[in-house]
């Protein structure tokens, strides 16, 4: 079902262009999926770590920024939106200068950036594009600001493509405190050059390009190790209406998912690591996988302010959800169920209850799930998330924040409402600390299914659909 929801929306998304795509068909993806796998085991017999819920591999020498990232500690600002290169993997137009800008939020005084940062206690920062070079004074700018405020508290650094970097621009970015600079050597044929002029003059030289030629990976692995070069990023391949013309062109295939992406991207990226590991180079690597992206950097985000719209009986679950149960029914109902609950001589560890007489309900949170179940009560179950826009939708809970000069809002959004628990959702949810990351949920679930004796394809259904709000994905993309 959750499969054939993405081919659908995959469809859509790409309009016309989809029947002309070279879709990956099952041959090959089997194909794909057992290379992957053999070449995972080879990494780990290397020492390879498969960090982030196995979602990026090598995690063991990261660079600053990457870990910053990983941890949900950063921001990236948008410096403008033009670039001088034309790399055919490019997902978005980039031909128009606009504004500094991050998450919809408009920065154009330094200031009110710096001011965001602190409050949102971002403990990295990046300036990306287009290219940060082409506007340079207004980039130069900002570093200054971001550094003279924050020094060493803040890990800040710059992503180019290198075609206008000097010695004289490298030379006042490093003056200004730039900590960390990342060239995408994929937009000028893989040459090393302005990597060179980098080395010596910003503290960490990053490398970060999409996985998209092993063989001219290979080739300058070695060269970036004996520059000096701190780390290599690979990523993984994402088609976009806008590039998806010219990725046809080449001798690649796709696959659905969440995001269309290039199927040969990821064995590329891991391939090299594999190569890098084997041959002894000295050059950090590690693959950040579109799931890395579209799992931990969105829990990131979830997480940013939801404490300021948490309430008490809210929990937050792994995932970066707010948990919400609830007992809706008549006003004197709740008032006697809320006056018991007051009553009792103990109640359970942590336990937290709060009737809201105007919507009917009474909120608890997990620790109190097992002494309503057993009052026989019909008790509900949603999700919401937390995040942070530039403008108010008028459609939901909000606060609002004041960034110097400036206004943000945090908006809580209800995004799984009003979900009935039968038993053996309850056994679920009442047991749900005790399913840790590292364990396979199908595995936790199949052990609960069995101490009811309900095996019934309507519960795992209804289970898996809780799934994403409780749990971060495990493991890389499955191929389709």
């Amino acid at each position: 079902m959750e499969k054939q929801k993405h081919i659908n929306a995959n469809k859509n998304e790409f309009g016309t262009w989809y029947s002309q795509m070279n879709w990956a068909n099952d041959d090959y993806l089997n194909i794909l999926s057992t290379s992957r796998r053999e070449i995972l085991l080879q990494l780990q017999k290397h020492g390879a770590q498969l960090g982030y819920s196995a979602t990026k591999i090598d995690t063991r020498n990261l660079s600053p920024g990457c870990k910053l990232c990983a941890q949900g500690e950063w921001s990236c600002l948008f410096i403008n939106n033009k670039c001088n290169a034309s790399c055919f993997y490019c997902p978005s137009s980039q031909n128009e200068i606009s504004e500094p800008s991050t998450q919809s939020f408009v920065f154009n005084d330094p200031s009110d950036y710096v001011t965001y940062l602190e409050r949102f206690g971002f403990k990295g920062a990046s300036l990306s594009g287009g290219e940060p070079f082409l506007t340079f004074d207004k980039t130069l700018k900002f570093v200054k600001a971001i550094k003279k405020h924050f020094g060493n508290n803040l890990h800040l650094w710059l992503y180019t493509n290198g075609i206008l970097t000097d010695e004289r621009n490298l030379d006042l970015l490093a003056e200004a405190g730039l900590d960390e600079i990342r060239f995408d050597i994929g937009a000028t044929g893989y040459n090393t050059d302005k990597v060179a002029l980098a080395v010596g003059r910003i503290p960490t030289v990053t490398v970060e390009v999409p996985a998209v030629d092993l063989n001219k990976l290979k080739t300058v692995s070695k060269e970036l190790a004996d520059l000096g070069v701190n780390h290599l990023n690979l990523h993984q391949l994402r088609a976009t209406p806008y590039n998806v013309e010219r990725i046809i062109k080449k001798d690649f295939h796709f696959i659905h998912g969440p995001k269309v992406l290039v199927a040969e991207s990821e064995i590329i990226a891991l391939e090299c690591i594999k190569y890098i590991l084997e041959n002894e180079i000295p050059l950090p690597t590690n693959y950040c996988s579109f799931v890395f992206k579209n799992s931990h950097q969105t829990k990131a985000a979830r997480l940013r302010a939801y404490e300021d719209l948490q309430k008490n009986h809210e929990e937050l679950t792994r995932a970066g959800y707010l948990r919400s149960l609830y007992v809706r029914a008549d006003p004197e109902t709740l008032s006697f169920l809320f006056a018991e609950l007051n009553e009792m001589a103990t109640l359970p560890k942590g336990a937290v209850f709060n009737y809201q007489q105007s919507s009917s309900q009474l909120f608890f949170n997990i620790p109190l799930l097992p002494v309503m179940f057993s009052m026989g009560h019909e008790i509900f179950l949603s999700y919401s998330y937390v995040h942070l826009r530039g403008a108010l939708s008028y459609q939901n809970q909000f606060k609002e924040i004041r960034l110097g000069g400036k206004k943000v809002y945090v908006e809580k959004v209800t995004t799984l409402p009003n979900q009935k628990l039968d038993k053996t959702m309850f056994h679920l949810l009442n047991k749900v600390n005790t399913i840790s990351e590292e364990r396979p949920f199908l595995e936790a679930i199949t052990q609960i299914l069995s101490s009811t004796n309900q095996q019934d394809n309507e519960y795992v259904s209804k289970l898996l659909h809780i799934k994403e709000f409780e749990y971060m994905k495990q493991g890389l993309q499955e191929y389709y």
